[in-house]
Order: C-alpha cells, then sequence, then structure tokens
C-alpha cells in the first residue's frame, strides 16, 4: 500500500507509459519517407531544364499545330504543380507521424489514406517528374520509391497490435 503524499507536497506524476518500438519505429520510416519526399521534389526542381526540354519535345511532337510558348507554360505548370504534390504528400507524412507519436489515434486513420495517395502517385510522378534512363536525373525515381517504401514499412509499423494497444491506453 502506498503512503499518502503529505500535506503541501507536490503530487506525484503518473508513470509514463515507455512508447512501443513498434511506434518508434513506424514514426521514424515515416519521417524518413518525408525526407525522401523532400529530396525527390528538390531533385526535381533542380533538374528541371532537362526534364522542361523533354517533356516540351514530346508534347510538341504529339501535336505539332500547338503554340510552343503555351506547351512551355503548360510543361512548366505540370512540373511545379508535381513537385508540390511530392512536398505536400511528405509534410503530411511528417505532420501525422508526430501525432502518432502524440497518441492521436485519427493519425493513423489518415497515415493509411496517405498510403493509398502514396500508391496512386508514385508510379506517375516517377515516371513523370524523373529523366528517362540512370544518369543523374534518376535520382528522383529513387527518392520517390524510397519514399513509398518507407512509407509502407511505417504503415504496417502503425497497424501491428502493440501499437493499437498503446493508441487505446491512457
Amino acid at each position: 500500500m502506498t503512503q499518502p503524499a503529505p500535506p503541501g507536497a507536490a503530487p506525484r506524476r503518473p508513470r509514463r507509459v515507455r512508447t512501443p518500438a513498434t511506434v518508434r519505429a513506424a514514426t521514424r520510416s515515416w519521417l524518413a519517407s518525408a525526407a525522401a519526399g523532400l529530396l525527390a521534389a528538390a531533385a526535381a526542381l533542380v533538374g528541371r531544364d532537362d526534364q522542361r526540354e523533354l517533356l516540351l519535345a514530346e508534347v510538341l511532337a504529339q501535336d505539332p499545330t500547338t503554340d510552343a510558348a503555351l506547351a512551355a507554360s503548360v510543361v512548366e505548370g505540370a512540373l511545379a504543380a508535381s513537385a508540390a504534390a511530392v512536398v505536400v504528400l511528405a509534410l503530411g507524412e511528417a505532420l501525422l507521424a508526430v501525432l502518432v507519436r502524440r497518441r492521436r489515434p485519427v493519425a493513423r486513420v489518415l497515415l493509411v489514406v496517405v498510403a493509398v495517395l502514396h500508391l496512386a502517385a508514385a508510379v506517375p510522378l516517377a515516371g513523370f517528374l524523373a529523366e528517362p534512363g540512370w544518369g543523374p536525373g534518376s535520382l528522383v525515381r529513387w527518392a520517390l520509391t524510397a519514399e513509398l517504401a518507407l512509407g509502407l514499412a511505417g504503415l504496417v509499423g502503425v497497424l501491428l497490435p502493440p501499437t493499437s494497444a498503446w493508441l487505446r491506453r491512457r
């Protein structure tokens, strides 16, 4: 039996529940996935000139009557929007990983949504943002692949039973 605290003494703090290894690994995986996504977006923006030329040539080959200035602005906008989509996914991953670490159960559900968005967006974005072949422009493809793999690993960790029990425990 525990002794009551003497009058005027500060109340005892409740014991902190140790974060399970599955939660720590999952959140680290999600944060690494976010970092890989930011790397992919940065590499896409740095190598944008070469990719812009390739896409512009493709657009003009599809329809030679297209105005070159209009095609260039559409290609530029599409490249910027694609890189922005990668950044938004990466920042969403990082925010949700922090929320899982702070024991917010709704973040786990939202991470499932982010994982589905990854699957839906990774291949088209890699094909659109990455240069063909295995040159320096393939960094975008590898970073997007790493982002997807790390995100899926984090998703598995977030869905494991120890994580569920930890999120339910108060």
